[in-house]
């Protein structure tokens, strides 16, 4: 329903008046309020907009997009809800902000997306907190990483490379397979450096084909300013996984 007030001009009554502002009173408290029509058209300004059940985009009859282009500000002590709990929260802008650097924030979410597949997110906050467990984003820098490499030939190859000014010692987990026959091999490598030389250790060698030997040795040494990780194969077609766990002394 669309309710129209006319204009009043200063030779109505003062009784018309009164009507017209009953008028406006009531379809206020009563109507959807729209600017120029019933589409979401036209500029309005005010100091508190107030909704009972909803404050929505589109028209008096159709549900549309509510657009908001400016910063909107949570006063204290009060919560905003998107949607329900089988919904999904979607900030598809530079950044998303919850809370500040004096208050706590809580997102109970199964899934969080800011942006899309093509927009990098980052997360700039001093730490994370996952039901009542806190994660440092600066302890995440000793995360093992990962590589996978399929050799070519016999020959020495360089299965990783670290700089030596960002570790001290390193530990690798390595698996091997024979891309040719089934064979595998499984073992761990210590390796420990001065910036000049390198101390490397394997132990728990599995073989998964005892009669075919191993599938590979492993050394490394200090070139330039990298700590390498060597790989001389026994076989010319294998690939190798490694995942490295740093250690700083």
């Amino acid at each position: 329903m669309t309710t129209s007030i006319s204009t009043i001009s200063n030779t109505n009554t003062f009784e018309y008046w009164l009507d017209k502002t009953n008028e406006a009173i009531t379809a206020l408290n009563t109507e959807v309020l729209t600017i120029n029509t019933n589409a979401p058209a036209g500029n309005i300004a005010v100091n508190i907009i107030a909704a009972n059940v909803a404050l929505r985009g589109g028209n008096t009859t159709t549900a549309g997009v509510l657009t908001i282009s400016s910063n909107t500000v949570l006063g204290t002590g009060n919560t905003f809800t998107i949607g329900t709990s089988a919904d999904k929260l979607f900030a598809n802008t530079t950044y998303l902000s919850v809370g500040n650097s004096v208050q706590n924030t809580a997102i109970n979410k199964t899934q969080i997306s800011v942006g899309n597949s093509t927009v990098n997110t980052v997360i700039n906050t001093t730490s994370i907190s996952f039901s009542g467990s806190s994660i440092n984003p600066s302890s995440l820098t000793n995360l093992p990483v990962s590589n996978t490499i399929t050799t070519t030939g016999t020959g020495v190859q360089i299965l990783d490379t670290v700089a030596t000014s960002s570790v001290q010692g390193v530990e690798y987990l390595i698996t091997m397979k024979n891309n040719s026959a089934n064979a595998y091999q499984m073992s761990k490598v210590l390796v420990l450096h001065d910036g000049g030389t390198t101390v490397v250790s394997e132990y728990g060698l599995l073989v998964s084909n005892s009669s075919a030997g191993v599938l590979g040795t492993f050394d490394s040494d200090v070139s330039g300013s990298d700590l390498r990780l060597l790989c001389t194969p026994s076989v010319s077609n294998a690939t190798v996984k490694i995942t490295r766990i740093d250690v700083k002394i």
